[in-house]
């Protein structure tokens, strides 16, 4: 099982993201953040291929969406 962090960012005049990242599946959680990044979303997958082609392809196709980018995190992949 592979798990990563998804910094997400999104067009300013959007909705607010998190509660449909949430209805995603393998997304565990996803926060409203401020910075440089707009969302934070925790995803995972059975495998790090699976987590771009699947997850991170869902994400980048909702609306609104300018980037999305994964940081895996140490000691998840199986």
């Amino acid at each position: 099982m592979v798990k990563a962090y998804v910094l997400i960012q999104a067009d300013a005049s959007g909705a607010p993201l998190a509660e449909e990242l949430q209805t995603i599946p393998n997304v565990i959680s996803a926060q409203q953040v401020s910075g440089a990044f707009d969302v934070i979303a925790v995803a995972r997958s059975s495998s790090a291929q699976d987590l771009t082609d699947g997850v991170l392809a869902r994400i980048r196709s909702i609306p609104g969406v300018i980037r999305a980018l994964p940081a895996m995190l140490d000691g998840t992949a199986a």
